[in-house]
């Protein structure tokens, strides 16, 4: 393996570990943050709505606090009139408050007039003031007051902590891949990239040159004649085999020959050859 392939598949690799955190953290987030945080959410508003419209009902004494609005009624209509009898005209709405203070007590006021006196003469007539009702409710009015509500809204969780993919150069198109992108084309690719990095391809291996071009010398002549006639060897055995079959089977029919003559020439048979006849 290449030192750039090697580097590429480490490279591959990270991003891979990088992407497989990823999505764990995109999943988690997904799958068990959001509808945890929905359902608290979901539950925080239901007990806001709950006191809101509680304290609203209390407030206004309708709903389950309807009784009180009666018992608010009977207090703010409920009318006391003065001590004594004065005059007529003294005894005019608003007029005389603090006679009122004087003969019924703090948080009444004049409100009208009555003639119960002597011709001439008359009453005023006292009514508690809106706070005074309010301080005159029953205890218990004050005490079903619902309890504040304090409960911190929940936030939804912000985006998971994404690990950046580091580039890998053969796979160009892979790279800073987030969560938000993630893909399982993504990881395949990113195994195919790192699957054609781990045997070198057959075009990064070294291949042998087309041609030889010997290098450029200042060899003497004499040692370059050599060198081509070395080169002149035959290219094969096959050949310089069947040239020693050759010469041996002429050997042999020269040798053959030679071994007649002799053996014609002492044994003194004068007969000439016979050859013949035509």
């Amino acid at each position: 393996m290449t030192d750039n392939s090697r580097s590429c598949k480490e490279l591959a690799d990270k991003a891979i570990a990088s992407l497989d955190s990823n999505q764990y953290l995109k999943e988690d987030y997904i799958n068990n943050k959001i509808p945890q945080y929905e359902n608290q959410d979901r539950e925080w508003n239901r007990k806001k709505k709950e006191y809101d419209d509680n304290l609203y009902n209390w407030t206004q004494r309708t709903g389950a606090y309807s009784r009180f609005e009666t018992q608010r009624i009977n207090l703010a209509s409920e009318k006391r009139s003065w001590n004594n009898c004065v005059g007529w005209n003294e005894t005019s709405a608003g007029k005389h408050n603090d006679w009122c203070i004087n003969d019924v007590g703090q948080g009444w006021e004049h409100t009208g007039q009555e003639g119960s006196c002597s011709l001439g003469l008359g009453k005023g007539l006292c009514q508690r003031t809106p706070e005074k009702v309010k301080a005159d409710m029953p205890e218990y009015y004050g005490s079903a007051r619902p309890v504040p509500f304090t409960e911190t809204q929940p936030v939804r969780p912000p985006n998971p902590p994404y690990v950046t993919v580091p580039p890998v150069t053969c796979c160009s198109n892979m790279t800073n891949v987030i969560g938000s992108t993630l893909t399982s084309s993504n990881i395949n690719q990113l195994n195919e990239c790192k699957s054609s990095v781990e045997v070198p391809k057959i075009q990064d291996l070294p291949t042998a040159p087309t041609t030889y071009n010997p290098p450029t010398t200042t060899t003497p002549q004499a040692t370059t004649e050599i060198s081509t006639v070395e080169k002149q060897k035959p290219k094969s055995n096959t050949a310089l085999m069947i040239g020693i079959v050759i010469l041996i089977i002429f050997l042999a029919l020269f040798c053959s020959s030679s071994i007649g003559a002799i053996v014609y020439s002492s044994s003194g048979d004068p007969s000439p050859p016979m050859y013949p006849e035509f």
